[in-house]
């Protein structure tokens, strides 16, 4: 377990803890307001970590990557997180995450490349209303590994745009029927944006869709 950090702590800095294999809980002090770049990357023995209640804005670029045995406490991210960096949470095969909290005020705008990439147990139920860019391969799951199941069938009107293979190795959840919901008819979706997702048999968009003509 990573010792108590005071709830003072205002930064933790790149790479503070990389590769620090024996720590097993980490709860994240409530006055941190900058994260640095993959300040916990590779600890592979984390196995919960409590980040609500911090003053985060952004979760850094490669913060969790490669932890691939992390859950997050009560499956939610603080409220306050605008930004999930890139391959932020990349390669954390136990994640799971639910924002479907109705006493959870989400103000989650983006998420980078691969911010939850290679993540074959999320299996969003929905994205939070206040979601507006989906990177690349953002919400990918891992080939080698089972689950990599996608509830979530609907794109909600917040988001004004999708990058290339956001789903890849996903499959849609059966009881969705095969329908993938896209609301806003301002939106920027990449060329490449459904590859390598399967499960898929029509895609409901408004008919002023914009398809950008080179992946993003």
């Amino acid at each position: 377990m990573l010792p108590a950090l005071p709830d003072s702590v205002i930064c933790i800095k790149d790479g503070a803890f990389r590769g620090c294999e024996k720590i097993t809980v980490a709860a994240l002090p409530t006055a941190l307001s900058e994260l640095g770049t993959g300040a916990f990357k590779r600890c592979v023995g984390m196995t919960e970590l409590d980040i609500n209640h911090t003053e985060l804005t952004r979760i850094a670029d490669d913060a969790f990557a490669y932890c691939s045995n992390l859950t997050i406490k009560n499956q939610t991210i603080d409220c306050l997180v605008e930004e999930i960096g890139s391959n932020a949470f990349d390669y954390c095969d136990s994640l799971v995450l639910n924002f479907n909290d109705p006493d959870q005020v989400n103000r989650l705008k983006k998420i980078g490349y691969c911010g939850f990439g290679h993540t074959p147990k999320l299996n969003l139920e929905n994205f939070p209303s206040s979601i507006e860019e989906i990177g690349l391969q953002a919400c990918g799951g891992n080939n080698g590994l089972q689950g990599n199941i996608l509830s979530c069938n609907t794109i909600p009107r917040s988001v004004k745009k999708l990058g290339g293979y956001v789903f890849m190795f996903r499959r849609l959840a059966d009881e969705n029927k095969g329908i993938l919901i896209i609301e806003n008819p301002d939106i920027s979706i990449d060329p490449n944006a459904f590859k390598n997702f399967s499960g898929v048999k029509e895609i409901w968009v408004p008919v002023s869709v914009n398809l950008t003509q080179k992946p993003s």
